[in-house]
């Protein structure tokens, strides 16, 4: 089988190669490096790059691939692009086409690019148009509205930014409508599928995670006791504000307690966004300034230490569809507490395997929080059920024949038709 990929990013090997550095996507690599070693698999792989418009083309040992131009944070869509993607598949005549994300211009110009759409398969990441619609959720909209003066000059707000997400939602919803085959991970996706696409067919299959976290175990000895992960909260769909509420009410219960986060600050002087501005405010207000740090871009091995230092790992999003922070805690064995939404009641068991509250109840998430630092026993026996879930459904050879089995059956139909 002749299998091409269109994800948003080069391997971290591509990358290098070309002068582009891409610290995110190691799962992409994990499933990656299983398909090049099978003699059944040739592989291609394509993606977006702002470095030249001109169309890159090199091979990575036994992989072919493609950079091709896509100004990644424009809100038109580039309809060159369509040509591109066309000429590739032309030259290499996939079997496959797996796109990665079905949220981007480029999965656009993919559908439209006259590639038989019953040789696409789209793995469901995020999905905008929900995304959009939960983007401010816990927000009044007096603090939607705050303007504020970006780097470019332009005034930006809350509710400007959600236009965008709006945007990109309405060429995805295009997607689902057009294309046969899709791949997912929860009943959230699933259920997305089947109400825009009722034809649709769909696949359910766990992914691979970074190699770093089928290794090491959390313990509650090793731990920094009171501490809390956070591994991103750049923009509000992360919803650091509803944590900060419940982190506020904690603080009278364990005066100690501290927070950890992943990534830059965006309270800093010169991280001048909306949000920054709006958490900045409320840092102030609950006089949190001491206890929450920020830790900036974490790589592979620093975002492993720091599960396995932190006493509890949250999850407190607006809106997920299978976070794969919540799956990296769980294998691991941190005690985990997540917010009810999208796909995370299908990856984790209330009060078995960790706890899960309504993202509109900040109260809960601090008595969960509470119980958890309190009570040792309790922790030790999320743990354990959390990485006995995580091990099996995040098992590297059970997911990658799932991925096989797929691909068979995708060109399979297409054979017969």
């Amino acid at each position: 089988m002749k299998i091409m990929w269109i994800a948003n990013l080069p391997l971290p090997e591509m990358g290098e190669r070309i002068g582009i550095n891409t610290p995110m996507g190691g799962w992409l690599t994990a499933l990656s490096d299983h398909l090049v070693k099978m003699e059944e698999i040739e592989f291609i792989y394509c993606f977006p790059q702002t470095r030249t418009k001109s169309l890159i083309q090199k091979k990575l040992d036994q992989i072919r691939f493609y950079g091709f131009y896509e100004n990644m944070g424009a809100l038109t869509y580039d309809k060159t692009m369509e040509k591109v993607l066309k000429d590739i598949c032309a030259a290499e005549q996939p079997d496959i086409v797996h796109i990665f994300g079905s949220e981007y211009f480029h999965t656009y110009a993919a559908v439209r690019a006259g590639i038989d759409p019953d040789r696409i398969v789209i793995s469901i990441q995020g999905i905008m148009s929900l995304i959009a619609k939960h983007y401010c959720t816990g927000i009044a909209m007096k603090d939607r509205l705050m303007p504020c003066i970006g780097e470019s000059g332009k005034i930006d707000c809350l509710e400007k930014e959600k236009k965008k997400y709006e945007i990109h939602g309405q060429y995805e919803q295009y997607v689902f409508r057009q294309i046969k085959f899709f791949e997912g991970r929860t009943d959230f996706d699933a259920a997305y599928v089947k109400l825009m696409n009722p034809s649709g067919r769909y696949f359910k299959c766990s992914r691979i995670l970074r190699k770093s976290f089928y290794e090491g175990q959390w313990r509650i000895a090793d731990c920094e006791p009171y501490s809390i992960f956070l591994s991103q909260a750049s923009y509000p769909v992360k919803g650091l504000h509803i944590f900060l509420r419940a982190f506020h009410m904690l603080k009278e219960l364990v005066p100690e307690v501290k927070v950890y986060i992943g990534g830059q600050n965006i309270c800093a002087g010169n991280m001048n966004s909306p949000y920054g501005k709006y958490i900045k405010r409320m840092m102030k207000e609950y006089q949190l300034e001491e206890q929450v740090c920020f830790l900036g871009a974490l790589g592979e091995k620093k975002m492993w230490e720091q599960f396995l230092k932190a006493n509890v790992f949250v999850l407190p999003s607006v809106i997920e569809n299978s976070p794969n922070s919540l799956a990296e805690a769980m294998i691991l064995g941190v005690p985990c507490i997540a917010a009810d939404v999208g796909g995370v009641s299908s990856m984790m068991e209330h009060a078995k395997e960790g706890y899960i509250y309504r993202v509109d109840e900040p109260h809960m998430l601090a008595y969960y929080l509470y119980r958890l630092m309190s009570d040792r026993q309790l922790a030790e026996t999320f743990s354990e059920h959390a990485r006995k879930r995580a091990l099996e459904d995040f098992d590297e050879e059970k997911n990658v024949q799932k991925v096989l089995g797929m691909y068979r059956e995708i060109v399979g139909w297409n054979q017969k038709k």
